[in-house]
């Protein structure tokens, strides 16, 4: 190199040596590169990197196992996909807006996650099937004349495989880098896995304790970083203002704060080379400076944060101590879908399914309906009562609903049944609310006849509720909302006691009825008998 000119003494600042080696036995290339770096002071600085890859990636009998894997790792990544797109769609039918999936921090998590994995799977088969097939290097080019001839330009062949030699070596580098690319983005992607592992463990207060637990403490946590963060960076000035010019461990920024973080984690090395070696005034400043340093941040500060730590865990523990446990909550769910999955076996148990959608068909829904909600309604419309309650059309279903099993369900008469058809049936009179069950057993009331019944009394009788048409400087629409909901659940409780209220005095009334009919009967024994004669 240097007798071709390729080293210049003056401007040469970089040269870079490279070898390939190739272990047969187990497949592997090893890329070695050495770097010598001349400063203008004429030292040489050395450096190496070694890296190993495998071209050979679909050979053996387990590299096709571990295919099949791959395979299916795609699928599940798919799948994933499809589920995060469906979860943006429900999010736009649940509030009306894309944005509002992105309210949650969390979500940005999946989305940075999958598109990772959907990255690295496409630079994994990118590298096995394309790159490293394709990397077939000779087992010998032709550069010199013969064996023995020395590394002079004069002695090259002619014609020679230099530069088919010199593409090999930059092919193997283009392997390396884009594996330790393909790498590091798994590593990140593995670290957004924990992270949405830990969202999944958030359904559970037991199991999502560190999750609440960082969430009640993020505000402490972040004051207390801010002055953490001042004091820290404080520190590393001092040290490297005071102690760069014989310091090597202070000799810039970036090195006082690798020191001073390695002190807090208990490596002490620039204590122990520098500072116990300091003479005269430099040595009373160092000591001041290391054991001020470890008093105040790594005594009080850390401290301080535990502090804050525990506080919170301490309040989210007890919280999650008053909830149940995961085993009890999966051995009913286990249960259920056992004797579900095994009906003819277990021909008393009643499914899930089955309670739920009873549930609907009691509280004036139709059970073929999902649970979601879809904010589509163009008129939001309320009855308004007391001239000061609102009452929503789930709200007057319910009311309808109750009505109907007060009415008679409890009556004394059993010719009327509920129906949980979502259809209407036949053979009863028009009026939908007053069928009497005939010999085909019809029922009183369907559940789209009284959500068709409620439609209509909004229709007839409702009314925007308050503050609808007021302008943006009041309340926002969540607010509104959340408002809305108190309003209802007050006066959906204030119903419930009424109800109550009048089933007692229905009681009373039937006591008291029970006496009258007890005193008329005697009355009439009374006179029933003849007159007694004197």
């Amino acid at each position: 190199m240097n007798y071709g000119l390729m080293i210049d003494d003056v401007k040469t600042q970089k040269v870079t040596a490279q070898l390939i080696v190739y272990n047969a036995e187990l497949g592997y290339f090893g890329n070695v590169m050495v770097f010598f770096e001349f400063s203008e002071g004429g030292k040489v600085r050395v450096t190496h990197s070694l890296n190993t890859i495998k071209v050979e990636l679909y050979d053996t009998q387990a590299d096709m196992s571990r295919l099949a894997m791959e395979i299916i790792l795609v699928l599940g990544v798919a799948w994933s996909v499809y589920e995060e797109l469906m979860d943006v769609v429900d999010t736009k039918k649940r509030t009306g807006t894309y944005g509002a999936y992105f309210s949650s921090v969390w979500n940005y998590v999946d989305v940075a996650s999958i598109t990772l994995h959907v990255v690295t799977l496409i630079m994994w088969f990118s590298y096995g099937f394309g790159l490293a097939a394709n990397f077939a290097p000779d087992i010998h080019y032709d550069i010199y004349k013969n064996l023995e001839a020395s590394a002079f330009v004069t002695n090259l062949k002619v014609p020679n495989q230099m530069v088919e030699m010199g593409a090999m070596f930059l092919e193997m580098k283009s392997l390396v880098e884009y594996l330790q690319l393909y790498m590091t983005f798994s590593g990140i992607n593995i670290m957004l896995l924990l992270g949405r592992i830990l969202k999944l463990m958030d359904f559970q207060p037991r199991l999502g304790v560190i999750t609440h637990t960082l969430a009640l403490a993020t505000a402490d946590l972040t004051h207390f970083f801010v002055i953490f963060a001042m004091i820290f960076m404080g520190y590393a000035f001092i040290g490297h203002v005071i102690f760069g010019y014989s310091s090597s461990h202070f000799a810039d920024i970036t090195a006082s704060v690798n020191s001073l973080f390695q002190n807090l984690l208990g490596d002490i090395t620039y204590f122990m080379e520098d500072f116990k070696t300091a003479n005269g005034l430099n040595f009373v400043v160092a000591m001041i400076y290391f054991y001020s340093f470890n008093i105040f941040v790594f005594m009080i500060l850390f401290n301080f944060l535990l502090a804050i730590i525990c506080d919170a865990f301490g309040e989210v523990k007890a919280n999650a101590s008053e909830s149940v446990s995961v085993s009890t909550e999966l051995g009913p769910m286990l249960n259920d879908s056992w004797r579900s999955t095994f009906r003819s076996f277990y021909r008393n148990h009643v499914p899930e399914s089955r309670v739920r959608r009873q549930l609907k068909i009691w509280r004036g829904e139709n059970p073929d309906e999902s649970d979601e909600e879809v904010f589509d309604e163009p008129d939001l419309k309320v009855l308004k009562y007391d001239d000061t309650k609102e009452l929503d059309m789930a709200g007057l279903k319910r009311v309808l609903r109750r009505c109907v099993v007060e009415t008679y369900q409890r009556s004394a008469e059993s010719n009327f049944l509920l129906s949980n058809r979502t259809g209407g049936g036949g053979g009863g009179p028009s009026n939908p609310f007053f069928k009497k069950k005939n010999a085909n057993k019809d029922a009183l009331a369907t559940a789209s006849e009284i959500e068709q019944a409620a439609e209509m009394l909004m229709k007839q009788m409702g009314v925007p509720p308050e503050g609808a048409a007021e302008d943006d400087d009041g309340p926002s629409e969540l607010e509104q909302l959340q408002g809305s909901l108190e309003k209802l659940l007050k006066a959906q409780q204030r119903l419930v006691e009424g109800q109550v209220k009048v089933i007692e005095g229905q009681a009373k009334m039937a006591d008291r009825q029970e006496r009258l009919s007890d005193l008329e009967k005697r009355i009439l024994g009374v006179l029933e008998k003849p007159p007694s004669g004197r």
